[in-house]
């Protein structure tokens, strides 16, 4: 069996009172690294922060020795998904689950007729709009493009379990079949999403014990990954 992906959901530290907007976007981004540098702590044995860095697209990679892990990671509001996955590529997206006024604009220039088509059927459009951004974002991400990728290449379908498949993924990344794209139980109020190329894995998602009760997915256990 291959090496599970291994994610980890938390809270991040609030922004001190009477902070502006920018402000509150500074302390989030610095929070959001702090998160992940200390995640990796966790999980890499004499892991240092200078082995964490970016490409030129912004996505996260680990150098030697731990260059054979994929590393991703995403924020939304006070919440931070990270992930881990030994020999492959990986893609992580979060979502706050908050009225988007823009979605119909956006569903219409970055998303399948077919998709278009699902949504208007749906009784809630807005989370099933989510529910396919935060596909797409993570398989972009695990592509390494993101955005530039485009959006409008990926498209997914509904299963019969109820459940979002990627159907087509047109330019140098396709096929579909060799992609795994799988939608997180992050809890109440969040959505989120999780690809990566080749065969199926186990996926384990953690979460912070400190996290407040329903406010997430269930605490899981994710042993450390050495």
């Amino acid at each position: 069996m291959n090496a599970p992906v291994r994610l980890w959901l938390r809270r991040l530290a609030p922004a001190p009172a009477g902070a502006d907007a920018m402000a509150r976007a500074r302390w989030r981004k610095q929070a959001a690294r702090a998160a992940l540098l200390e995640r990796l702590a966790a999980e890499l044995p004499d892991f240092a922060p200078a082995l964490l860095r970016r490409d030129d697209l912004g996505k996260p990679l680990l150098t030697a020795p731990f260059d054979d892990l994929a590393v991703n990671a995403s924020d939304s509001g006070d919440w931070h998904l990270a992930g881990l996955a030994a020999g492959t590529a990986l893609g992580v997206d979060l979502e706050r689950h908050r009225p988007r006024p823009n979605w119909q604009a956006l569903a219409r220039r970055w998303y399948a007729p077919d998709e278009r088509d699902w949504l208007a059927a749906l009784a809630d459009p807005q989370t099933g709009f989510l529910r396919l951004w935060t596909l797409k974002e993570a398989l972009l991400k695990a592509i390494g493009r993101g955005l530039v990728y485009g959006l409008h290449r990926a498209c997914f379908a509904p299963a019969a379990d109820g459940r979002l498949v990627l159907a087509g993924l047109s330019g140098a990344a396709g096929p579909a079949g060799r992609w795994q794209c799988r939608e997180l139980d992050a809890g109440p109020g969040l959505l989120a999403a999780v690809a990566w190329p080749g065969a199926d894995r186990p996926v384990h998602l953690a979460v912070d014990p400190q996290a407040e009760p329903g406010d997430a997915a269930r605490p899981g256990a994710a042993p450390p990954m050495r």
